[in-house]
Order: C-alpha cells, then sequence, then structure tokens
C-alpha cells in the first residue's frame, strides 16, 4: 500500500512539474509573440523600402535573378539596412516580399517565421496577423489566418470558412503513384486547366486568369462568375508530380479582403508526408 502511495504521489508530481513547465513555456512564447509584433510594427517602412530598392536596383545591374523574398538579416549584411533597423528581429528568421503591390492592403509585406511552425505576418496595410500552420489528418499542408478555421462536411474535400462568411474554400488533392516520370505541364497550361475546369463544370463568365509560383511549386488559376454565384475562383496547383485542386465560390460578393486573403492562403497549399497524432504525455 506504501508502496502504490508513493507510485501515485510520483505520477502527480510528474504531472505538476510537466503542468508547470508547460505554462512557463507558453507565458514564455505569449512574451516572444508580443515583443515580434511590438518590432514589426516599429519598422521604419520607408528605410525597408528604400533598401528593397537598392536591392533591386542591384540585382538588375548585376543581372543577378532575386528571390520572391529577401531576409532582413541579409539586408543588414549587404549594407542595405543598419542593425538598429531591425531592432527586435535581429534573431528571427524574417523575410521581406520583394514584390508586395501597395494595392493591396491584405498582401503580406513581412514574414517572421516563429518556433511553433506559425508566422507571424506583417500586412501591407501596416496591420499583423498570425498564420497558423494547419496539417489535416491527411498530407494536406495549409496556412491559414486566424479568422479561417475548417469544417467538417460530407464530402471529401477539405473545407475552410472565413469568419462571418458563408462563401466555402474547398481543397482536394491527387497524388501520382506511378514510377513513369510524367509530361511537365506549363505555369500557362496550369492557367488553362484551371479555365477548362470551370468551363467544364458550368461556372459562368471568365472573368480572369493568371499563374505564378507558389509554396508547392506552380499554380494556375481561374476567376468566374454566374447569376448564382457572383464569384468564383479555381486553383490548380502543382509540384510537377501530385496535384491539389481549390476552389473558393461565393454565394454573395465576398469583401476584399476575404479575396486577398484566399489567394494568400491558395499559394500556402502543399502536399507531405502523413504526421501520426503524438500523444500529449508519456510515461515509461
Amino acid at each position: 500500500m506504501k508502496t502504490k502511495r508513493l507510485i501515485i504521489f510520483g505520477v502527480l508530481a510528474v504531472l505538476v512539474v510537466a503542468y508547470i513547465i508547460s505554462v512557463l513555456s507558453n507565458f514564455r512564447h505569449r512574451a516572444e509573440r508580443e515583443k515580434t509584433i511590438g518590432a514589426l510594427q516599429g519598422l521604419s517602412h520607408d528605410r525597408i523600402e528604400a533598401a528593397i530598392r537598392s536591392l533591386i536596383r542591384d540585382g538588375k545591374a548585376s543581372g543577378t535573378a532575386l528571390p520572391a523574398a529577401a531576409s532582413l538579416r541579409e539586408l543588414v549584411s549587404g549594407g542595405y539596412l543598419r542593425a538598429e533597423d531591425i531592432r527586435g528581429l535581429e534573431n528571427r528568421d524574417a523575410t521581406v516580399s520583394l514584390s508586395t503591390d501597395s494595392a493591396a492592403p491584405q498582401t503580406i509585406w513581412i514574414r517572421v517565421h516563429d518556433t511553433d511552425g506559425s508566422d507571424i505576418v506583417l500586412m501591407a496595410d501596416g496591420s499583423v496577423q498570425e498564420l497558423r500552420s494547419h496539417q489535416n489528418t491527411m498530407r494536406l499542408k495549409i496556412e491559414l489566418f486566424t479568422n479561417w478555421t475548417q469544417h467538417q462536411n460530407q464530402t471529401s474535400a477539405a473545407t475552410f470558412y472565413r469568419q462571418g462568411s458563408t462563401s466555402a474554400f474547398q481543397v482536394s488533392w491527387a497524388e501520382y503513384r506511378g514510377k513513369q516520370p510524367l509530361r511537365k505541364i506549363s505555369t500557362d497550361g496550369l492557367k488553362q486547366f484551371a479555365i477548362n475546369f470551370g468551363q467544364k463544370n458550368a461556372s459562368g463568365e471568365l472573368i480572369e486568369a493568371s499563374y505564378g509560383g507558389c509554396r508547392f511549386g506552380n499554380y494556375g488559376t481561374a476567376v468566374f462568375r454566374s447569376e448564382k454565384h457572383p464569384r468564383i475562383q479555381i486553383w490548380i496547383v502543382t509540384d510537377g508530380r501530385d496535384y491539389i485542386l481549390a476552389t473558393h465560390v461565393c454565394d454573395r460578393y465576398p469583401e476584399p479582403s476575404e479575396v486577398a486573403e484566399v489567394q494568400q492562403i491558395a499559394r500556402s497549399l502543399a502536399l507531405g508526408p502523413e504526421q501520426p497524432q503524438k500523444p500529449k504525455w508519456k510515461f515509461w
């Protein structure tokens, strides 16, 4: 009996210690997050924009192909920024977009990767948001704004809604299991793929179509409208082997901010290895 009591007290002690460690860890993470938000809000937009212009100018002069985003620390080491210009972000994995459209306020301008897999982002309009790295039970990887949540439905597609909106963003995917190499499809071909998909599914009048690079590889997208749906957007995303199909079907005109956010979410789509759920605590 005495031994049993000691075991019980021992387990309780371990749980208490684990709880305290968890609380302290969460407290430190919240404090670090608030520090990061403050540092982002304190950045000088003029100095960073000037640094980006200089970097792009030097890249063109030397014929160097520039990435879509540049590290803030690299801008400092390259002499485009001073160390004090990024105070509070010196040791963070922070990047700034080199192609942000200032006319699109909900475009991500600066992204800080957090240790828990989420991102804290400074938008073009100066607001700060948090992107949660969301992984469902399948292979889909998606980054959601905090005002977007996943909803259960009867279809096989993963379905997400923006808070206060009735427009569904749905995602499905196809994996290639064969061994033979696949014929490469161009970005323009992906755009045509999205157009053809919309037309075959009676999505209505084609409004616009485009293509570009994204987290998974490349995408093609097309926007339609019909009497029933004022806006339907379709994305075909691929890494050259597997394909992701995403649709944003609006039963009423969406807010411009929702349209801007769903573009970012669509470009964050990717597929990766399945990761089984791990137990929160394990004792042995």
